[in-house]
């Protein structure tokens, strides 16, 4: 970021840089009040070389990376109008009840759900104006498809799905052909 802000008003858009900064923060305010959490459960802070542990599927969600340092503005876009796909796990985790760790996890849930629920509107936004040919709006659909499934394989992996990954590929099959005889009645 420190780097980034000598390009503000040259190579970068203020906006974007001050979208930026903003999410950085939510994201470090995300991680504080779980760290707050985790303290509650064991008694302890935590210890940032050993306790986290990143499941596979979550490490290899770290692709998405690739499309943000790629230099395409498009691939940029993608994944950030792929942020806050996720959304509903906050929602549903907001209405958790409880005691004292529930009503801090139900705390945070809330947090990170106003938090996120809206990141996609940015990348609507920056898609909108990145997209100006067919070639464009394919490239980030494919992105927007290969982050979004990697989420799935994440969530799969974190909550122990009994789902599987020929299942989940079955389901957006099935979304994905519905969308199209839908899209094609439409005409």
């Amino acid at each position: 970021m420190a780097d980034m802000f000598r390009g503000v008003d040259k190579t970068i858009d203020r906006h974007h840089f001050s979208f930026l900064i903003k999410q950085m923060l939510e994201e470090f305010e995300h991680y504080v009040m779980f760290a707050d959490i985790f303290k509650k459960l064991v008694g302890r802070k935590i210890d940032v070389d050993t306790d986290p542990v990143q499941l596979p599927e979550e490490k290899k969600l770290q692709a998405r990376q690739g499309y943000v340092i790629s230099g395409s503005a498009i691939d940029k876009a993608a994944v950030l109008f792929a942020e806050g796909g996720g959304a509903a796990m906050f929602r549903e985790g907001a209405k958790v009840t409880g005691g004292d760790l529930e009503q801090m996890i139900a705390r945070a849930m809330k947090i990170i759900y106003d938090d996120e629920k809206d990141h996609f509107r940015e990348g609507a936004r920056e898609s909108a104006e990145r997209v100006r040919h067919a070639e464009d709006a394919a490239q980030m659909k494919a992105a927007i498809c290969d982050v979004s499934r990697q989420r799935v394989s994440m969530r799969l992996e974190m909550f122990r799905s009994k789902l599987t990954e020929a299942d989940a590929d079955a389901f957006i099959a099935r979304l994905q052909s519905s969308a199209s005889v839908s899209m094609a009645a439409a005409h």
